[in-house]
């Protein structure tokens, strides 16, 4: 067995009667999710699946999404959860390309899932949740009351495969990276030496679980140490809010918008009382979003840096972040970060190039894809296409994705740097910055803005507002109005539906 597997064993042995989720009122033990795990991996182990068979899991929020994980798991399989959005094109590309053996969902997904599924070479039928199952379909429900569990230890090692990360799509079909279950054992244990993580602490789940993020760094590490996940069925900031000052919830990670969202939902400024640990990664944090919400609830949010292809967070400002609020931190999981330039040459403190990155939390590679793991995996260094710089207490700072800075007459333009700068102005809700072609200077700069709520605001004022920070090169020389951004299930804003003008743009003021 492997030690990932191993610590969630222990979890359940050392704990039985903890509570390890929380879902709608429902409580469920260490002991009532260990036994669920050993049915379902049995029954899968008995349709006939092989360790390294790929089963996709395509379900909202439900207590038997982290049932069927760890049972996938157990029964020496690799787990894929997968975007529910996603549409009927990219999913049947996503489960062709990834070979995928099986797949578990529910009704309200079926009729996407069995056009995406035509063709595939499953071992079993589809294993559907829900009351109205079609007789060549298998009951997920009547698994756990059918089936007799059995001891048939499967033989996992570390370095086998566990799950699979997919990115958010942003621009067609999502990468897929495989990681091990020493990866997923890396990361979480870093976690739990970083934040000192035990059974008394109790998370919230405000992300649907096939986000890194929830799946790795919440689920994985509260079962890593018999800890409590308050699993929420969807995003709704009055019942997270509920929910942290009822059940006293300890632990608290997010991405950059949610965090947003509680702020503009009237709440009181002791809501986060009984958490010690605020966390937000995947995207960096406005400085007037960490000043705001340490105003407001008197918590500092550490920021971090992760990707699928390190298993979920490769940095974290856990030092004294109130020095430095937006870095991203110092490496975790026996991370080595580098930045590097074009020719692959380690660049001075300061210098803004590639993050490289080395460590055992590494994927194995990109499923269906041998060139981009080729591409993205050079000589045991993963080159992430992101940009970033170090300051001179090695300090990381993300600065941009490479496929958004804007070249202007020669010259790079950080999107996120002005992003950044816009979030501090009071009548902008939201921005985005993106490039357009322009024939004179290669590319032009953008500004995409969402203005607060009855505030009045010209394209004037924008620009103003970037040039007295900025070099004139580098501020918008157009500015569009939007009533809202597009933005992916996990509040990514779609950069690319922006530049392809699928956005709804608000009348000019």
């Amino acid at each position: 067995m492997s030690d990932f597997l191993k610590r969630f064993e222990n979890s359940c042995s050392n704990y039985p009667e903890n509570i390890a989720i929380t879902y709608n009122d429902l409580n469920f033990s260490y002991q009532q999710i260990c036994q669920a795990t050993d049915l379902l991996a049995q029954a899968l182990v008995k349709m006939g699946f092989q360790k390294g068979n790929r089963i996709a899991i395509i379900l909202p929020n439900y207590v038997q999404f982290p049932i069927c994980v760890y049972a996938i798991l157990k029964a020496g399989a690799v787990a894929f959860p997968i975007n529910f959005m996603f549409s009927e094109s990219q999913l049947r590309n996503l489960l062709q390309r990834t070979e995928i053996k099986g797949i578990i969902t529910c009704e309200t997904f079926l009729k996407k899932v069995e056009a995406a599924a035509t063709d595939l070479a499953l071992v079993a039928p589809l294993i559907v949740l829900g009351k109205n199952i079609k007789q060549s379909y298998i009951s997920l429900t009547e698994l756990f009351e059918s089936t007799a569990p059995e001891e048939q230890p499967i033989e996992i090692a570390n370095d086998d495969a566990a799950i699979i990360l997919h990115s958010s799509a942003a621009t067609g079909d999502p990468k897929a990276a495989e990681i091990s279950h020493a990866a997923l054992d890396i990361n979480c244990n870093a976690l739990k030496e970083q934040f000192n993580f035990n059974a008394n602490d109790s998370f919230i789940v405000p992300l649907p679980l096939f986000h890194p993020l929830a799946l790795v760094s919440i689920l994985g590490t509260s079962f890593s140490f018999g800890s409590r996940i308050h699993l929420l069925p969807y995003f709704d900031p009055q019942k997270i809010v509920a929910l942290i000052r009822q059940q006293r919830i300890t632990a608290f990670f997010a991405i950059p918008s949610i965090y947003k969202a509680l702020l503009e939902t009237d709440i009181d400024s002791d809501s986060f009382d009984s958490v010690r640990v605020c966390l937000a990664a995947w995207q960096t944090c406005p400085d007037s979003l960490l000043r705001a919400f340490k105003n407001k609830f008197n918590r500092t949010i550490f920021q971090a840096y992760g990707l699928i292809e390190a298993t979920a967070l490769v940095t974290i400002n856990r030092i004294d972040p109130e020095k430095n609020p937006e870095s991203v931190g110092l490496p975790v999981a026996n991370f080595s970060v580098r930045i590097v330039d074009e020719q692959n040459q380690e660049l001075a403190i300061g210098e803004i190039g590639e993050i490289v990155l080395q460590g055992p939390g590494l994927m194995k590679d990109y499923v269906g894809n041998i060139n981009e793991t080729i591409t993205g995996l050079r000589d045991e260094w993963l080159h992430t296409g992101d940009l970033g710089k170090f300051d001179d207490t090695g300090n990381l700072y993300f600065i941009d994705r490479r496929e958004n800075i804007i070249t202007r007459g020669g010259f790079h333009v950080f999107p996120e740097e002005l992003e950044a700068h816009l979030a501090n102005h009071p009548k902008i809700k939201e921005a985005a910055i993106i490039g357009f072609p322009d024939a004179i200077h290669g590319e032009e700069v953008k500004a995409c803005i969402v203005p607060t709520a009855n505030e009045m605001l010209t394209s004037e004022e924008v620009i103003e507002y970037c040039r007295q920070a900025f070099a004139v090169y580098k501020c918008p020389s157009i500015v569009e109005f939007y009533t809202s951004l597009p933005k992916s299930p996990t509040g990514k804003i779609l950069k690319y539906h922006l530049k392809k003008n699928r956005a709804e743009k608000a009348p000019l003021p």
